[in-house]
């Protein structure tokens, strides 16, 4: 074999692997912590499913500037993630969406699954988001206007 062919056959092997070895080390959205989790209801839409941590506003509006962490479900009714490493203060939600242009990123059209009224919250020190009463430092679990914080949230279920 010439060196050409071999270094095309080694980066092959490389692409094919790479996405294995960081699953396996727990990066590129396996949770490890599995700080948040819940189920999916309703009659999911044909494509390929995605999950993502996005910034919102008050309002529910995603914020796709934000930085995303893609989550692949397994079975499409059953999801756990991790919090971001390094999240900005604000608002946040956990959605499934079916990721239509296939980049990995929800966009802003793209078919997703409601958040049920709940939310994460983080802030640097307590008190972050002025009409958020008995925000603490850290994540956050805000249903409605009741802001709580546990240790790990098992009830973040969406629907289709």
């Amino acid at each position: 074999m010439r060196a050409a062919q071999i270094e095309a056959m080694n980066k092959l092997v490389l692409t094919a692997l790479l996405p294995l070895l960081l699953a396996a080390c727990g990066i590129g959205g396996t949770p490890k912590n599995y700080d948040v989790s819940g189920t999916i209801s309703g009659k999911q839409p044909s494509g390929a499913l995605k999950m993502a941590v996005v910034g919102v506003s008050l309002g529910g509006v995603v914020n796709t500037a934000t930085g995303q962490i893609a989550i692949s479900s397994p079975d499409g009714k059953k999801f756990s993630v991790d919090y971001p490493l390094s999240p900005a203060d604000g608002l946040y939600q956990v959605i499934a969406y079916i990721d239509a242009d296939g980049n990995g990123k929800y966009n802003l059209g793209e078919l997703r699954t409601a958040n049920n009224n709940k939310y994460l919250a983080y802030a640097k020190s307590g008190g972050g988001l002025a009409s958020l009463v008995g925000l603490r430092a850290g994540w956050n679990y805000v249903i409605g206007t009741a802001v709580t914080q546990p240790s790990r949230i098992t009830d973040y279920d969406l629907s289709w």
